[in-house]
C-alpha cells in the first residue's frame, strides 16, 4: 500500500508539473487534476495488475490502456472545466511524461 502511495504521488507531482507548463495556475484546475487522476490512476494500476498476473507485459497493451486513460481525462477534463481548452494535448503530455518517468525508473 505505501508503494502505491508513493507511486500514486510521484504520479501527481508529475502530471501537475506538466499542467503548470500549459498554464494551469488557479487552485481549482489542480483540484480537477487531482481528483481526474483520483478516478482514472486506481483503474489503471488494477489493469496494468491484471496484465502482469496473467503474464501479458507486451507493451501494445499498456499502450492501449494509457490511450483510454487519456481519453477518459480529456472527457473528465472537458465535463469538469466546460471551458475550451487543449485538454486532449494536456491529457496525452501528462500521460506521456508519468509513462516515460516509469520506464526510465525502472531502468534506475
Amino acid at each position: 500500500m505505501i508503494n502505491y502511495i508513493l507511486l500514486f504521488s510521484l504520479n501527481l507531482c508529475i502530471e501537475s508539473s506538466v499542467c503548470f507548463l500549459f498554464g494551469f495556475r488557479k487552485r481549482i484546475e489542480y483540484i480537477g487534476v487531482f481528483a481526474v487522476n483520483g478516478i482514472t490512476h486506481p483503474i489503471l494500476m488494477f489493469a496494468l495488475n491484471i496484465l502482469i498476473a496473467l503474464d501479458k507485459r507486451w507493451i501494445g497493451y499498456i499502450i492501449i490502456l494509457e490511450l483510454f486513460i487519456v481519453i477518459a481525462e480529456w472527457k473528465l477534463f472537458e465535463f469538469m472545466f466546460k471551458k475550451k481548452y487543449h485538454y486532449l494535448l494536456i491529457s496525452g503530455a501528462m500521460n506521456l511524461t508519468s509513462y516515460l518517468v516509469g520506464v526510465i525508473m525502472s531502468y534506475i
